[in-house]
């Protein structure tokens, strides 16, 4: 496939005096998969007339006198909008160079005046024309339907630039869709030598260890940096060691003055120590910029078509503020990820919010943390240029479907299956072909057949370990795994054609790497790429750290899982795509259905109900939370789970302790519960009590979800989900004494219960959906391929 994609006639691509259409083409152009791209632009003195750089291939316009009189004329007094002769040399060369390369696509930018003439010239090429500024709206004349029809494609950077499209022209309605710039997520955050770097800068601009408001754009009135200087001057008043740093110029690195800039200077006297002027910074120095900054400041007056310096202080971890309007208002989730100005507040607007940054340092390194997930999550520009793909050539993608095998190993019970069938349905079936494969059949799992997903059950393909290793006595361990070694000769080849058959390119482990053995040798013989999803958090067999030579990808479901196992495997990457659920899936009628639940129970009104769900097995803490119990009144525990121990003798265990601590009247035993949403309806309290590290606590999730109060261990994944007295409460795994004080606390203050479950809430449907994980797993696949 070859693509040309032509850029505007101002800046050179790359964009080494600066422009942000010049970076969308150059980190765009970088990422299309397997693609040839041809990248046309203006000639620049630093840059060669012709130059290959990989599958890229870039040609530059050298304007002979006419051609520069023509490109300059928009600066006269007589330049007529509606014309397009004022861009005829350059698109003639364009298309001149287009017809030796014979592309299947032109990507066109800001440019409507070169769309007719290109379509002439190619009459059965897709042309796709993108948009990144309202401005390259206003050539009335030039957007008529002709030339509308003439683009199979039309993009705006943000959903408000659309709407201001659509507005304007009618007819483009059909055409047009968002496509969002991006963010090279690794170049802006911290690094190794980050500290170091930054340290260097501090000592550049002379600022010492001050704290730092950034502001970093171009130096004109729409950008509103008086509002941000009025609002800086309020804030100095009150932190004494505090730094405004305004990077930019008046037009990207011209370093000439402006009457605007020396208004702003102007403004800046009385605390012109406390306020440092750059003047353009090289795009190399921007990831430190943003690392140094306690926030960056976007106090944009105009609805800014995108902001592509809110995300790429967001990828570095900078807390952001800005105006609630334009670009900005799509990327942020105000008081989840940045902060949302009303744009009528002003500079007094400016200041609370950013005041509230500088009281309270914790809330904004939670912002910044925020702000770089959903940099990397939503603007990576891997994404955006498969986005790019899937609007330039939908047929072409819609017919490259690739098949993937997601194989489950587990009981069909666990908080795998449960992941598996949440996740499934949300893989687009226009790109991914999925199979399914499970060794034990289950309520999740007989749910995914039911919504018409068929699963082949393979025994024979499981490694014959456990299903769980939380009972097993080990006696039969190594026995069983001579068996299945022996087997694997006769094993893997079966699997091999099956794989074969199905041209499976994609393996999805859905758990550990031992049971999938034979998968894996099979799948590594018949070319496959292998993703192990580790949802486990133990140290790896012998065995299995051979087998993992075999595994491309290793994916965790936590931050703190992730840490894990790259220690494990001596700093080898692990990738942290963490849980999530469907906030929507939530039953509205929770509260309607507590006084029904609490009586099936048994309760009294002044009792209150802590429950603990999830399998009983020892580590998930059961014992814990008995033994805590035993230290209160009036608080009954529910636990509700399956009992996967032979002959069920570990819910034997639990009952006789109940007897022996008297708690037979306090205690509720429930078996699994298809309708887990009952259980939290009737639950004042939602407890998780395990002793070792839950590589997520999708409990934890769950109540956060159904607005209840949660008390867990403080460790391994949990700690993704809670903040510590914000979001919940945290207790030493196994301190049954803490858990106590804990449940107690909530009971004596209510107010302090419901404000954490309701912020709970916020930050479980803000961070944690199925759709952002789902979302990285498809990027994940074609990572692989």
């Amino acid at each position: 496939m070859k693509i040309a994609i032509l850029a505007p006639e101002f800046f050179p691509v790359p964009p080494v005096r600066g422009g942000a259409t010049e970076t969308v083409i150059e980190e765009v152009s970088r990422q299309i998969p397997g693609a040839q791209v041809f990248v046309l632009g203006i000639a620049d003195p630093a840059l060669p007339l012709t130059e290959t750089r990989g599958l890229r291939t870039y040609h530059r316009y050298r304007p002979g006198a006419f051609g520069r009189l023509l490109l300059s004329s928009w600066r006269l007094p007589f330049k007529q909008s509606k014309s397009s002769l004022y861009y005829w040399p350059y698109v003639r060369w364009a298309a001149r160079k287009m017809r030796s390369i014979q592309p299947d696509v032109i990507w066109v930018h800001s440019r409507m005046h070169f769309v007719p003439w290109l379509r002439r010239a190619f009459p059965k090429t897709r042309i796709v024309l993108s948009l990144h500024n309202e401005s390259n709206l206003k050539d009335y004349q030039v957007w008529n339907s002709n030339a509308i029809n003439a683009c199979d494609r039309i993009t705006a950077c943000s959903a408000s630039l659309a709407e201001t499209a659509k507005a304007s022209y009618p007819d483009l309605d059909g055409k047009l869709a968002v496509l969002h710039n991006g963010v090279d997520v690794e170049a802006f955050a911290p690094g190794p030598d980050a500290r170091e770097k930054t340290e260097a800068l501090r000592r550049k601009l002379k600022i010492g260890d001050d704290r730092v408001i950034l502001f970093a754009g171009r130096l004109v009135e729409e950008k509103g940096v008086h509002l941000l200087i009025e609002a800086f001057r309020g804030l100095c008043a009150r932190h004494k060691n505090l730094r405004l740093v305004i990077v930019g110029s008046k037009t990207f690195s011209d370093p000439g003055s402006s009457p605007y800039i020396e208004r702003l200077k102007e403004l800046a006297k009385g605390c012109e120590d406390k306020i440092v002027f750059t003047g353009h910074a090289a795009r190399e120095e921007m990831p430190h910029y943003f690392q140094m900054a306690s926030a960056l400041a976007f106090p944009s007056l105009w609805k800014e078509p995108f902001g592509m310096v809110v995300i790429e202080a967001m990828a570095a971890g900078a807390p952001v503020v800005a105006f609630n309007h334009g670009g900005p208002a799509e990327i942020l989730s105000s008081d989840q990820d940045g902060i949302l100005v009303p744009v009528k507040e002003g500079e007094t607007g400016l200041e609370k919010a950013l005041e509230r940054i500088l009281a309270n340092p914790s809330l904004g390194r939670d912002l910044g943390n925020r702000a770089r997930e959903t940099a990397a999550v939503r603007f990576p520009w891997k994404k955006i240029a498969r986005d790019f793909l899937d609007l330039a050539l939908p047929e072409a993608r819609e017919g490259s479907k690739s098949a993937v095998l997601i194989a489950e190993s587990g009981s069909g019970f666990g908080g795998t299956a449960k992941y598996l069938a949440q996740l499934v349905p949300l893989i687009p079936k226009k790109y991914w072909d999925v199979h399914l494969s499970a060794y034990a059949q289950g309520p999740f799992l007989d749910a995914l057949e039911k919504q018409g997903w068929k699963i082949e059950y393979r025994k024979s393909w499981r490694f014959p370990v456990p299903i769980s290793q939380d009972h097993a006595s080990g006696g039969g361990g190594p026995l069983l795994m001579v068996a299945g070694l022996l087997r694997l000769p006769f094993l893997v080849p079966q699997i091999y054609c099956d794989l074969k058959k199905k041209k499976i390119r994609v393996i999805h482990l859905n758990n550990e790497v031992l049971s999938h053995l034979p998968l894996v040798a099979a799948g590594r013989l018949a070319g496959c790429k292998i993703l192990c999803h580790l949802h486990g958090w133990r140290p790896f067999t012998r065995l299995e750290k051979l087998a993992l030579h075999a595994i491309d990808r290793l994916v965790c479901i936590s931050n703190p899982g992730a840490a894990f196992f790259s220690r494990e495997l001596n700093g080898r990457e692990v990738v942290p795509v963490l849980n999530g659920m469907d906030a929507g899936a939530v039953p509205a009628d929770l509260e309607v259905r507590r006084a029904a639940q609490r009586k099936k129970w048994g309760l009294e009104p002044d009792q209150t109900a802590a429950i603990l769900p999830g399998r009983l097995v020892p580590w998930k803490g059961q014992e814990i939370l008995l033994d805590a119990l035993s230290q209160t009144t009036r608080i009954v525990g529910v636990l509700a789970g399956h009992d996967p121990s032979p002959d069920g003798y570990y819910l034997k265990h639990l009952k006789e302790l109940v007897r022996q601590k008297g708690l037979e009247k306090r205690v509720i035993f429930l078996d699994w519960q298809e309708d887990v949403w009952a259980l939290y309806a009737g639950a004042d309290i939602v407890v998780h009590a395990s002793t070792r590290p839950e590589p997520f606590g999708l409990v934890v999730l769950e109540a956060m979800l159904a607005s209840k109060p949660v008390v867990a261990t403080r460790a391994g994944g949990v700690l993704d989900m809670v903040e510590e007295n914000e979001t919940g409460l945290l207790v030493t795994p196994g301190d049954a004494a803490g858990l106590a004080a804990a449940l107690c606390r909530y009971i004596t203050d209510a107010g302090e219960a419901k404000t954490m479950a309701v912020k709970g809430r916020k930050r479980a449907e803000a961070l944690f959906t199925m759709e952002r994980n789902a979302r990285q797993i498809c990027e994940l696949y074609q990572g692989l391929l």
